[in-house]
């Protein structure tokens, strides 16, 4: 399985690649000490086979590595977080602010 990579200057962007086709993807902001993650997306015909969750621990290492805390606005990651509290907790920023529609 390919590893996910982090792409700064593309979309800022955690990426899983197979034959040089984005099969995986994790949208990210990072600013400060903060990573925001924003959007998970996996190729239809390539889900149920673990791309997202790799993609989450790569997010999860990068931080870590970085001293970052993450704020989780995309679904997927925030209940990953909070299922996996255990797991994520040091690196989850909880008191994010919340968007608001206009």
């Amino acid at each position: 399985m390919n590893q996910a990579e982090y792409i700064p200057n593309d979309k800022s962007s955690f990426v899983i690649q197979e034959n040089g086709e984005r099969i995986g993807e994790m949208i990210v902001g990072v600013v400060g000490n903060e990573m925001a993650v924003y959007h998970t997306a996996v190729l239809e015909q390539k889900q149920g086979q673990g791309l997202a969750s790799q993609l989450l621990d790569a997010i999860a290492d990068y931080a870590r590595a970085n001293n970052l805390m993450v704020a989780t606005y995309c679904p997927f990651v925030k209940s990953q977080f909070s299922k996996q509290e255990e797991k994520y907790g040091d690196i989850w920023k909880k008191d994010k602010p919340q968007l608001k529609s206009l």
